[in-house]
């Protein structure tokens, strides 16, 4: 098992209104500040109870099976199973709104564990997120800096082509006019404000890559 795609698949499984795609899980992990993690020697820790620190990878390994996670989102006794979890009342209404979640999942299952190793991929799936990720890096204070020659080769192998996919889809939607980027329906904020954290992240991201390639 890759513990990746099952950290992807947990997180699409939990929260399927903010990860619709695998794209927004990476970018939580890596390049969200406050994303839940401690990152250590190149490597994603979390605390468990008594203060313990565990590797997020040996937490993900020990969890339940793909299959578990599959039935989440892909059957209706999965949607049945996630409301009892939560206590919520099993009526027709709550069932109907949980489905329409899982339904609108572009699914990590949707794609092999070597597509997900493309930048190709990834440049595919960033196209189906819903909003334009406004990353807003700056050095040092982004996980996917940190990532080393230590860091978990499973991790590099997806970490490294999303990355760079995210770089290609800024550099592309960097050199659009203020009236194309209004065309998005993602112009919350000055436009001026959007070119400058593009251009930040850019640069940061391009230094990011040739640091973990050289």
């Amino acid at each position: 098992m890759n513990w990746v795609i099952q950290y992807i698949r947990e997180s699409q499984a939990e929260y399927p209104t903010i990860s619709k795609t695998p794209a927004e899980v990476m970018e939580h992990l890596l390049f969200t500040i406050g994303n839940g993690y401690e990152i250590k020697n190149g490597n994603f820790y979390i605390q468990e109870k008594y203060k313990k620190e565990i590797p997020l990878n040996e937490l993900i390994e020990k969890q339940k099976t793909k299959e578990k996670w599959e039935e989440y989102y892909n059957s209706y006794k999965g949607m049945f199973s996630f409301i009892e979890d939560f206590g919520e009342s099993e009526d027709d209404y709550i069932r109907e709104q949980f489905k329409e979640q899982y339904d609108k999942l572009v699914s990590v299952d949707n794609y092999t564990e070597e597509e997900l190793k493309t930048k190709k991929t990834w440049s595919k799936i960033i196209k189906k997120m819903e909003y334009i990720p406004l990353l807003q890096l700056s050095s040092g204070h982004h996980d996917f800096c940190q990532l080393n020659e230590k860091t978990d080769k499973k991790l590099l192998e997806i970490s490294i082509p999303f990355a760079e996919a995210m770089l290609d889809f800024y550099k592309k939607i960097s050199k659009l006019s203020e009236e194309e980027l209004k065309k998005t329906g993602e112009l919350v904020m000055e436009y001026k404000y959007y070119k400058n954290s593009f251009q930040t992240s850019i640069e940061e991201l391009e230094k990011d890559l040739k640091k973990l390639k050289s």
